[in-house]
């Protein structure tokens, strides 16, 4: 299924980027922050976060933010789209304003990330189940019977194709 395979993509995709910045917020709250560096490679610690953060915002967010304009826009209505969108954009743009010395805080680009991760993997399982969903009820489907054992007033059993069965037919279940 093509719907499957997107999220699927967009899921690892996710999940490469995201990786670093988990590890960084787990090493920050579990072990303090001992084990990073202030910079990478000469540059700031929350530089390297932005970088990692910004394509998983654009691609990841694309689909949220596109759903939450035309929810908005369109049906005057907020949905969770608009909530997802709204939570993510709102951590991502705070840590740029921290990053650029505007406010005084922490960064918060891996929030950013990971909620629209979550929220995408969730979308990958939801489709994997649906398409499952499919499978089965088309295989359910496809051992649809051609005849009915239609039972005769005499006591007697006679196969019939399923076409003819009337009201008021008394059949054989299995």
């Amino acid at each position: 299924n093509n719907e499957i395979r997107k999220q699927l993509r967009l899921t690892l995709f996710g999940a490469i980027l995201s990786t670093p910045l988990l590890f960084f917020l787990l090493e920050n709250y579990l072990l303090r922050g001992e084990l990073i560096p202030e910079t990478v490679l000469g540059i700031g610690f929350g530089w390297v976060e932005l970088l990692l953060a910004t394509p998983i915002q654009i691609v990841l967010g694309w689909p949220f933010y596109k759903n939450s304009y035309n929810s908005v826009v369109n049906n005057k209505r907020a949905n969770m789209d608009v909530l997802i969108a709204l939570g993510s954009t709102t951590a991502y743009g705070y840590s740029i304003f921290v990053l650029l010395d505007v406010i005084a805080g922490a960064v918060y680009f891996d929030t950013a990330a990971l909620i629209l991760l979550f929220i995408t993997l969730g979308n990958y399982l939801e489709a994997r189940s649906k398409g499952k969903a499919g499978q089965a009820l088309r295989k359910l489907l496809d051992r649809e019977a051609d005849t009915a054992t239609l039972i005769l007033e005499n006591g007697e059993t006679q196969k019939i194709p399923i076409e003819e069965i009337e009201i008021g037919d008394k059949m054989k279940v299995r």
